[in-house]
């Protein structure tokens, strides 16, 4: 299976994709993995890439994209979702914390998310940690983060 990196509708490092395409070409038909990035087969100009490519055999474009936009067949892969990526990030993160400086954290709009961040920081680190915590009641920029 072949990488193909894409950013901006780009194909990032093309020179290389076309080596190791011809180079994988050699084994037999080549897969291309899009890396669950869901760029436009035309436009970044893939299937003419590809066909300038002599003696290649595309199998299949493993893609995000949800729309079909290669005369190659596609396979659709799903987004990462953000609960899984988050469970996946909680296992391999480590906990012991080598820091050796710690922060200031001011908060100037309030909002649950910044209020559960700054409760988890002053949990773990209150003794390291400045927080400034600002809500005026009366301003209606601060309770429309709190109805």
């Amino acid at each position: 299976m072949v990488i193909c990196t894409v950013s901006d509708s780009l194909i990032w490092n093309i020179d290389q994709f076309v080596i190791d395409l011809t180079v994988a070409s050699q084994q037999g038909p080549v897969d291309i993995n899009m890396k669950q990035e869901g760029p436009c087969c035309q436009s970044i100009k893939l299937d003419q890439l590809l066909g300038h490519i002599p003696g290649l055999t595309v199998n299949a474009v493993y893609t995000s994209n949800q729309i079909q936009s290669s005369s190659f067949k596609e396979i659709r892969m799903p987004f990462v979702e953000l609960p899984v990526a988050r469970q996946q990030l909680i296992i391999t993160v480590p906990t012991v914390s080598s820091l050796q400086h710690r922060f200031a954290l001011f908060v100037g709009r309030s909002n649950w998310q910044r209020l559960n961040l700054a409760s988890h920081v002053w949990k773990h680190y209150n003794k390291d940690l400045v927080i400034t915590y600002h809500y005026n009641k009366d301003l209606d920029y601060h309770i429309a983060n709190f109805a």
